[in-house]
């Protein structure tokens, strides 16, 4: 009996001896089913735990890709979903964004990334979190506040959402849009002019989610810890069309924090995260 071909790829996956998070996987496939059974194959196999969390990318070219490959090419969106409300996506880092309001701290807004879905859109936050490139968050400012919707800041370049900056140029191509917007704390890459992402980002506020930005923005992770400061700052008063906050809305400091730390376990307190114990991946 003739092997399929996503069952070569696997093979060639588990002989090479790599984790999944560390191999490339290139699979050119048409048909939705053939996707289907190659990701289905993979979990069988363990090669994927929880909702996708070690390095799977359900994408339309890409199945596997390792989380400090550089921005490539752009995908469609992809034939699976992941629903964070049903299925708890694994973090693989943490970020912190420690927040000012007229220059008076208001407090820490801690975000766990889910680098094995999105690992490209996931290192673009993380290093312009940590600032390693010469430039980044701190210093930066929300631009734009909706109340019951969204707050928005991480313009690196003009700080009024009309620029931005990625770590890999100016811009790279959406990744993919795996994750549902379906519930609220939830950070995606704010889209530019033909879907490109930058730096700007979105965190979302509306209790019920936002589906409608499913597969127009890219999400790269949660709120964990401090979304009374997101409240806060959605509800600031605004002026102007686009909803500027007159109060400046500061990043005073950014980076990373290990998860545990992130978490509050560090310290023996009560996890604090929205992921807990991985789930089985949940295929739409």
């Amino acid at each position: 009996m003739m092997m399929p071909r996503a069952s070569f790829a696997l093979v060639a996956l588990v002989a090479a001896g790599l984790p999944a998070c560390e191999a490339t996987v290139q699979v050119q496939r048409s048909r939705p089913v053939a996707r289907r059974r190659f990701v289905q194959s993979l979990v069988a196999a363990g090669a994927v735990a929880g909702s996708v969390g070690r390095g799977v990318t359900a994408d339309e070219g890409v199945v596997v890709t390792g989380p400090d490959r550089e921005a490539s090419s752009g995908s469609t969106a992809p034939p699976l979903r992941i629903d964070p409300s049903t299925s708890p996506i694994t973090a693989t880092e943490a970020c912190f964004l420690d927040i000012s309001i007229d220059g008076a701290p208001a407090g820490r807004i801690v975000i766990e990334l889910y680098g094995g879905v999105a690992p490209e859109s996931v290192r673009n936050f993380r290093e312009l979190a940590e600032g390693s490139r010469g430039f980044g968050y701190a210093g930066t400012s929300v631009y734009r506040c909706i109340p019951g919707l969204t707050i928005q800041a991480g313009d690196v370049t003009k700080d009024d959402g009309t620029g931005g900056r990625s770590i890999y140029g100016d811009s790279f191509p959406a990744e993919n849009f795996a994750i549902s917007h379906s519930v609220p704390g939830l950070v995606s890459m704010v889209a530019g002019r033909g879907g490109a992402v930058d730096s700007r980002f979105l965190v979302e506020t509306r209790p019920d989610g936002s589906q409608y930005l499913d597969g127009k923005y890219v999400a790269v992770g949660r709120v964990i810890r401090g979304m009374d400061v997101v409240t806060r700052i959605e509800n600031l008063p605004t002026t102007g069309t686009k909803n500027r906050p007159r109060a400046r809305v500061a990043i005073d400091a950014s980076g990373v924090i290990p998860l545990g730390e992130a978490r509050g376990t560090s310290k023996g307190e009560k996890a604090a995260d929205q992921s807990s114990t991985p789930q089985p991946l949940r295929l739409r």
